[in-house]
């Protein structure tokens, strides 16, 4: 009987590969300059975490690249729609989203439109439970930094032991 749920970081992440194609694209225009560049990550962040002076930064590249300027402002719309609070605030403000998404003319962002639609009752699902499954994947990533460093254990209880010891709750 599970809820399945899309959290925020799985449904940014979609759009996080395009904006990193599109700095990447910047750069070989040299449009932008690649040395020191700290564009993509100002353009990954919240806005509403900006200082302004990233802010303007942010605004006066955007402006002359329409289509990477339409991929971040989907990212800022679902950013939005994650701080709503409650269930049904959160489906009034997805169906505006997905309803301007759905007017772009970017390729990027009418994939992503569709991917939204197609998970609309997941991302829905995270207004009603606001479960996520981060600490699994930060166990994950535990699990296998340890294999990693221990270039692989003969025995798998010592593996399992130390897995064990570095997930307990501290």
């Amino acid at each position: 009987n599970a809820i399945l749920t899309a959290d925020k970081f799985h449904v940014l992440k979609l759009l996080s590969g395009a904006i990193q194609k599109h700095v990447k694209i910047l750069m070989n225009e040299k449009i932008i300059e690649t040395r020191g560049n700290p564009l993509r990550k100002l353009l990954l962040r919240n806005s509403h975490n900006l200082q302004f002076h990233e802010r303007i930064v942010i605004d006066s590249i955007l402006d002359n690249v329409p289509d990477l300027k339409a991929i971040y402002q989907a990212k800022e719309a679902i950013m939005r729609l994650y701080r709503v609070k409650g269930y049904t605030q959160a489906s009034r403000a997805f169906i505006r989203i997905t309803d301007w998404l759905a007017q772009s003319k970017v390729k990027e962002v009418k994939t992503f439109t569709r991917t939204l639609m197609r998970w609309r009752e997941e991302i829905s699902n995270y207004f009603r439970t606001k479960i996520t499954n981060a600490r699994t994947e930060g166990y994950n990533r535990k699990a296998k930094l340890i294999q990693r460093n221990a270039y692989g254990f003969r025995n798998f209880n010592n593996y399992r032991l130390r897995v064990l010891y570095s997930c307990r709750s501290k």
